[in-house]
C-alpha cells in the first residue's frame, strides 16, 4: 500500500473498467497555469492496470497521483502496473518520487510496475535523475533490416534460372 503523506481526500469513481480518480479538492480542473492534472486508472483484466497521467505533475498534483496508484493497488490487487506518462506535460522532483516510490513499494508487494510512452521531455527528466533504466522497462530491440547486396540478388535470380 502507498501510503500518501499528507491529507489527500477524493474518490474513485467507477465506469465500466475505468477508475479515474477525482479529487474532491482539485477535481481534474484547470490548474493555475491553464493546465488540467487527470488521473485515469483502467483495469485491463488479468490483474493489470494502466495508469494514465494528464498534465503537469508536480507539487500541487503529485499526491493525486499517489492517492490514485495506492487505490488502486488497495481495489484492484494487480500483478502488473503500467503508467502511460504520453500526456505529462511537466515532472518535477515530487513527481519522480512518486513513481519511484510506487516502483519500490509495488516490487515488495510482487506487482511489476513500470513507466511507458513518455514523451521526449519526460524521458530527459528520467534520464537526467538517473531513473529511467529504474522505472522505464527496455525497448524491444528493433528488428534489424539487413540490406542484400546486389551480388546475392543477381547469385539468386541466376540460381532461379538455372
Amino acid at each position: 500500500m502507498i501510503v500518501a503523506v499528507g491529507a489527500v481526500t477524493g474518490t474513485f469513481a467507477h465506469t465500466e473498467a475505468t477508475l479515474v480518480w477525482l479529487n474532491k479538492d482539485s477535481p481534474s480542473t484547470p490548474g493555475e497555469h491553464g493546465m488540467t492534472f487527470a488521473v485515469d486508472v483502467a483495469d485491463l483484466g488479468g490483474r493489470q492496470i494502466l495508469v494514465t497521467v494528464s498534465g503537469e505533475i508536480d507539487y500541487a498534483t503529485a499526491p493525486d497521483l499517489r492517492a490514485a496508484i495506492s487505490e488502486a493497488i488497495d481495489t484492484l490487487n494487480p500483478t502488473r502496473i503500467r503508467v502511460d506518462l504520453a500526456r505529462v506535460t511537466l515532472l518535477d522532483s515530487t513527481g519522480i518520487g512518486i513513481l519511484v516510490v510506487a516502483y519500490r513499494i509495488s516490487r515488495q508487494m510482487g506487482i511489476d510496475f513500470s513507466v511507458y510512452n513518455q514523451n521526449a521531455l519526460v524521458d530527459r527528466v528520467l534520464t537526467a535523475v538517473g531513473v529511467r533504466d529504474l522505472l522505464c522497462p527496455p525497448a524491444a530491440p528493433a528488428q534489424q533490416l539487413v540490406p542484400r547486396s546486389r551480388s546475392t540478388l543477381t547469385d539468386r535470380a541466376e540460381d532461379s534460372a538455372v
